[in-house]
Protein backbone atom coordinates (compact mmCIF):
# COMPACT_ATOMS: atom_id res chain seq x y z
CA UNK A 1 0.00 0.00 0.00
CA UNK A 2 0.86 3.44 -0.73
CA UNK A 3 2.40 5.34 2.11
CA UNK A 4 2.45 2.46 4.77
CA UNK A 5 5.49 0.14 5.86
CA UNK A 6 3.43 -2.55 7.65
CA UNK A 7 4.85 -5.99 6.95
CA UNK A 8 2.53 -8.73 5.06
CA UNK A 9 1.44 -10.56 8.40
CA UNK A 10 0.05 -7.62 9.79
CA UNK A 11 -1.18 -6.17 6.03
CA UNK A 12 -3.24 -10.01 5.66
CA UNK A 13 -4.45 -9.36 9.34
CA UNK A 14 -5.70 -6.01 9.01
CA UNK A 15 -7.26 -6.62 5.86
CA UNK A 16 -8.83 -9.87 7.18
CA UNK A 17 -10.52 -7.98 10.33
CA UNK A 18 -13.15 -6.44 7.69
CA UNK A 19 -16.22 -8.55 7.09
CA UNK A 20 -16.08 -7.70 3.27
CA UNK A 21 -12.76 -9.26 3.26
CA UNK A 22 -12.48 -12.19 5.74
CA UNK A 23 -12.99 -14.96 2.76
CA UNK A 24 -9.93 -13.60 0.59
CA UNK A 25 -6.54 -15.45 0.40
CA UNK A 26 -3.51 -14.40 1.49
CA UNK A 27 -2.56 -13.18 -2.53
CA UNK A 28 -6.32 -11.91 -3.17
CA UNK A 29 -5.45 -9.11 0.59
CA UNK A 30 -2.54 -8.29 -0.82
CA UNK A 31 -3.56 -7.56 -4.13
CA UNK A 32 -6.04 -5.36 -2.82
CA UNK A 33 -3.34 -3.63 -0.28
CA UNK A 34 -1.73 -2.84 -3.30
CA UNK A 35 -4.80 -0.77 -4.46
CA UNK A 36 -5.30 1.44 -1.21
CA UNK A 37 -3.37 4.23 0.61
CA UNK A 38 -3.17 5.43 4.18
CA UNK A 39 -5.21 8.68 5.14
CA UNK A 40 -4.79 10.62 8.79
CA UNK A 41 -8.59 12.16 9.12
CA UNK A 42 -8.98 14.95 11.77
CA UNK A 43 -11.89 14.92 13.79
CA UNK A 44 -14.46 16.80 12.52
CA UNK A 45 -14.02 16.10 8.60
CA UNK A 46 -16.48 14.41 6.50
CA UNK A 47 -15.24 11.56 5.14
CA UNK A 48 -18.71 10.72 3.28
CA UNK A 49 -21.25 12.93 2.47
CA UNK A 50 -25.06 11.51 2.29
CA UNK A 51 -26.72 11.84 -1.40
CA UNK A 52 -23.39 12.28 -3.69
CA UNK A 53 -21.50 9.70 -5.92
CA UNK A 54 -19.35 7.78 -3.45
CA UNK A 55 -16.02 7.49 -4.97
CA UNK A 56 -13.64 6.58 -2.42
CA UNK A 57 -14.32 3.04 -0.47
CA UNK A 58 -12.51 3.14 3.43
CA UNK A 59 -11.07 0.91 5.48
CA UNK A 60 -10.99 2.27 9.41
CA UNK A 61 -7.35 1.23 10.83
CA UNK A 62 -8.06 3.20 13.80
CA UNK A 63 -10.16 6.05 15.23
CA UNK A 64 -13.82 6.28 15.24
CA UNK A 65 -16.81 8.17 13.11
CA UNK A 66 -20.68 8.81 13.07
CA UNK A 67 -22.85 7.68 10.29
CA UNK A 68 -25.79 10.13 10.08
CA UNK A 69 -29.07 10.02 7.61
CA UNK A 70 -30.88 13.28 7.74
CA UNK A 71 -29.22 14.80 10.52
CA UNK A 72 -29.63 11.75 13.05
CA UNK A 73 -26.78 9.22 14.07
CA UNK A 74 -27.77 6.20 12.83
CA UNK A 75 -24.57 4.40 13.60
CA UNK A 76 -20.92 4.33 14.38
CA UNK A 77 -17.57 2.83 12.75
CA UNK A 78 -14.53 2.30 14.06
CA UNK A 79 -11.68 -0.08 13.14
CA UNK A 80 -12.45 -3.45 11.08
CA UNK A 81 -15.29 -1.19 9.81
CA UNK A 82 -15.59 -0.12 5.94
CA UNK A 83 -16.93 3.03 4.26
CA UNK A 84 -18.30 3.68 1.09
CA UNK A 85 -19.02 0.11 -0.16
CA UNK A 86 -21.79 1.32 -2.04
CA UNK A 87 -18.95 2.82 -5.17
CA UNK A 88 -18.01 -0.70 -5.30
CA UNK A 89 -21.42 -0.89 -7.11
CA UNK A 90 -21.35 2.47 -9.01
CA UNK A 91 -24.53 3.61 -6.37
CA UNK A 92 -24.94 6.85 -4.86
CA UNK A 93 -23.74 7.26 -0.93
CA UNK A 94 -26.90 7.40 1.44
CA UNK A 95 -25.21 8.83 4.68
CA UNK A 96 -22.83 11.22 5.79
CA UNK A 97 -19.81 9.77 7.51
CA UNK A 98 -17.74 12.61 9.97
CA UNK A 99 -14.61 11.55 12.20
CA UNK A 100 -15.49 11.76 15.96
CA UNK A 101 -12.04 11.19 17.02
CA UNK A 102 -8.68 11.20 14.88
CA UNK A 103 -8.76 8.44 12.33
CA UNK A 104 -6.56 6.56 10.15
CA UNK A 105 -8.26 4.59 6.78
CA UNK A 106 -7.03 2.82 4.03
CA UNK A 107 -8.53 4.75 0.94
CA UNK A 108 -9.67 3.21 -2.58
CA UNK A 109 -10.20 5.95 -5.03
CA UNK A 110 -12.58 4.02 -7.13
CA UNK A 111 -10.94 5.17 -11.01
CA UNK A 112 -11.49 3.18 -13.75
CA UNK A 113 -8.15 0.88 -13.56
CA UNK A 114 -8.18 0.59 -9.93
CA UNK A 115 -12.08 -0.59 -10.14
CA UNK A 116 -11.24 -2.80 -12.51
CA UNK A 117 -8.40 -4.75 -10.57
CA UNK A 118 -10.70 -4.63 -7.44
CA UNK A 119 -13.19 -6.48 -9.64
CA UNK A 120 -11.54 -9.11 -11.17
CA UNK A 121 -10.54 -10.09 -7.33
CA UNK A 122 -13.58 -9.30 -6.00
CA UNK A 123 -14.95 -11.60 -8.94
CA UNK A 124 -13.22 -14.29 -7.83
CA UNK A 125 -14.96 -14.10 -4.21
CA UNK A 126 -18.81 -14.16 -5.43
CA UNK A 127 -18.89 -17.05 -7.98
Amino acid sequence: MRGRTTGRREIIRSLRSVSLFADCTDGELLRIDALLTELNVSAGRTLMGAGSAALQFMVVCDGYGEVSSDGREIGRVGPGSHIGARCLYGEIGRAKVVALTPMTVLTMNVGEQTWIKFSLVWHTKTL
